[in-house]
């Protein structure tokens, strides 16, 4: 059965509310292929140089919603990698993260296609 959009963006939320109903299951999402890339004060504190994420857009443009993932296979960053803001579908299995006193969603063991 195919989600609509509003269904896909009430799963996503639902993932940032209740993370631990989606731990270890596989998670498909399509959206736009964005980064953060950490600070140099960031990177002192050994957090991560770049994080990459699927951003899902809302009807609204208000409420996007942003996965982070890891993928399964080593790629060099960017020359690898879609540029940022086309179109991705990632596919990976939901964990929590730890860093500094937060946590965060994400997908490992990753697949991307663009």
């Amino acid at each position: 059965m195919m989600m609509g959009l509003i269904e896909k963006l009430t799963l996503y939320f639902n993932m940032a509310l209740s993370p631990d109903d989606y731990m270890g299951k596989t998670v498909k999402m399509s959206g736009t292929c964005d980064t953060y890339q950490a600070t140099s004060q960031e990177l002192e504190e050994q957090m991560k140089p770049i994080y990459l994420s699927c951003t899902a857009p809302d009807v609204t443009g208000c409420c996007a919603r942003g996965l982070e993932f890891v993928l399964g296979e080593a790629r060099t960053y960017p020359e690898d990698y879609p540029a940022l803001g086309n179109i991705i579908t990632i596919v990976g299995k939901f964990q929590m993260y730890e860093e500094h006193r937060y946590r965060y969603c994400e997908l490992v063991d990753a697949g991307l296609s663009y």
